[in-house]
């Protein structure tokens, strides 16, 4: 799942070198910590979220086959 997520999140950005996704399973979720720097998420998170909304949505419904929830965070550095 950590490659998918690295790939669909740089094929995305501005600036590939900037992208830093950490991926932290527990027991009954995962959550997704992506860094990028502000060019990169702006366009991440699209105009109204729309972007980042839409990737949280596809995660999702891959994370119910795992029987997890996915949580996707994304911070500046």
């Amino acid at each position: 799942m950590n490659s998918l997520i690295s790939y669909i999140v740089s094929s995305i950005a501005e600036d590939v070198s900037d992208i830093k996704v950490e991926l932290v399973e527990g027991d009954n979720d995962i959550k997704v910590l992506i860094t990028t720097g502000p060019k990169s998420k702006s366009k991440l998170i699209g105009r109204e979220g729309k972007v980042i909304n839409s990737i949280r949505d596809y995660f999702k419904s891959v994370s119910k086959k795992f029987n997890k929830k996915i949580y996707i965070e994304i911070n500046e550095n």
